[in-house]
């Protein structure tokens, strides 16, 4: 099922003008504008995905604050989209990727800032990209202590 993801064979943008309308995000001082499609893996800096289980359920985490949100998060040094898919899965939602990571979107970010986030991510274009992936929910996730699968497993 997940294998038949392809954003590009809808009107994405002719059905949703305002997902592609540059929005400025505060937090991260960038000019950020959605795309459909796969983003260059050199300029990805974060992930988040859409991880289905066997029984075609989506696997959201709750944040301390109560908010419900993807898994995933910033890439580390030299790692693949891969890893930063199974590393943030197992961290905030106890799930392990049970086969390939499909991205499909992405917003592009333009930075504002002088420096990037981190030394080793892309600056001042970089990639928040989106992608969806078959899990298991196995364990409580591992890191940080105050996020946790919805619902708990």
């Amino acid at each position: 099922m997940l294998n038949r993801v392809d954003p590009t064979s809808a009107d994405w943008h002719g059905r949703f003008p305002r997902l592609f309308e540059e929005t400025y995000v505060d937090y991260a001082g960038a000019k950020i504008a959605y795309s459909s499609g796969v983003a260059p893996d050199d300029l990805v800096a974060r992930l988040h995905v859409i991880a289905v289980t066997e029984q075609l359920e989506v696997v959201v985490c709750q944040s301390a604050e109560g908010w419900r949100f993807l898994p995933g998060g910033t890439r580390e040094p030299g790692e693949s989209l891969r890893e930063l898919a199974r590393r943030e899965l197992l961290e905030e939602a106890g799930a392990v990727l049970e086969g390939p990571v499909i991205q499909f979107s992405a917003h592009r970010v333009a930075s504002e800032r002088e420096h990037p986030y981190r030394p080793h991510l892309p600056h001042p274009l970089a990639y928040w990209a989106y992608a969806v992936g078959p899990v298991r929910v196995a364990c409580p996730p591992v890191n940080p202590p105050t996020a946790r699968p919805w619902p708990r497993c």
